[in-house]
């Protein structure tokens, strides 16, 4: 990532997002040394309602089942928030995915 929120040659304003653990990158899309040993895979897309050369939106998704955090976000901004694996979000569940 660039502070353009790009990544790789970047023509003009061009962006490009990816997907959680996409393959053939010049960088890992999961967070261990390989894919089987990573506990995340990583992807980035635009932020909601804009478009991906104003707003980078880069997340997690555990590859584990059972764990109790659905994705993991961050965007450019500073914004911070997840989904969870439950039926009733709150306030203490954001907690559990930014301790």
């Amino acid at each position: 990532m660039t502070q353009t929120g790009c990544y790789g040659q970047v023509v003009g304003t061009t962006c490009t997002a990816f997907a959680a653990g996409a393959a053939g990158l010049p960088f890992k899309t999961f967070s261990g040394s390989n894919l089987a040993s990573s506990a995340y895979t990583l992807g980035a897309r635009a932020c909601t309602g804009v478009t991906l050369a104003n707003c980078v939106q880069v997340f997690a998704t555990p590859v584990q089942t059972g764990d109790p955090v659905g994705e993991l976000n961050l965007t450019s901004a500073g914004q911070r928030n997840c989904t969870l694996n439950t039926t009733t979000p709150t306030a203490a569940n954001l907690r559990t995915c930014w301790p």
